[in-house]
Formats: C-alpha cells, structure tokens, sequence
C-alpha cells in the first residue's frame, strides 16, 4: 500500500490543501505528514519485507491506543488491518536532548508521563 492509497482510502483527495511531505527516522516503516482540511496526519506504512521481521502490527496498533489513552500518544485516526498501515493526528513538537534531562523538573514531567 502506497500512500496515495492511503489517502484515497481516508477520502483525503477530495480535502482542501491537500499535501504530502515524507518524515525520516524510520527503521521499519515508511512515514509521512499529511495535511488536509487543516489537519495534519502521520501515515506509517510498514516497509518492504517488513513482514519478516516478525512485527506484531495488530499488537502495535493496540499499544497506540492504549498509550493514547493515558496521554503520552497521539490519537490513532484509523488501522488497515492486513496491510498494518496506522494513521494518526501528528503532533508537533521535538525531541528531548541528553541536558534537558539532567534537570529535576524534566525529570519529573517524564516519570509523571510513564507512570
């Protein structure tokens, strides 16, 4: 699945601004931002041959909306089970670096989070 059938498939095509920027960091997936109707999206698409990986996407799908639950995951918009493809709202923001967690308060805000 491609996500041009991704976006057909959510009914995006027809949405106002629609556009289409691929996101790196992936190891396994294929990841993208997509934006429509002033809304903005990841697309996670598993990668070729990912499926030998052994890669429980059902079981990942399920962790996403379980973490989303407790707030520390975006909103899973939709699941193509069989083809593992995960959709969910994009959430800006940006990583933590190493000094940020030598403070206290940080500290705090990420045990809070994985509790």
């Amino acid at each position: 699945m491609t996500v041009d059938d991704v976006i057909a498939r959510m009914g995006w095509t027809t949405g106002a601004g629609l556009a289409v920027e691929p996101l790196g960091g992936g190891i396994t997936n294929l990841n993208y931002r997509v934006e429509v109707d002033g809304q903005a999206f990841v697309v996670r698409i598993p990668g070729r041959d990912s499926e030998h990986l052994g890669i429980d996407r059902r079981r990942e799908y399920a962790c996403n909306v379980a973490a989303h639950q407790v707030g520390v995951a975006p909103d899973v918009v939709a699941f193509f089970d069989g083809v593992g493809v995960l959709v969910t709202r994009f959430v800006r923001g940006r990583g933590l670096v190493e000094e940020e967690m030598h403070h206290p308060h940080m500290l705090r805000r990420v045990a809070e989070a994985l509790r």
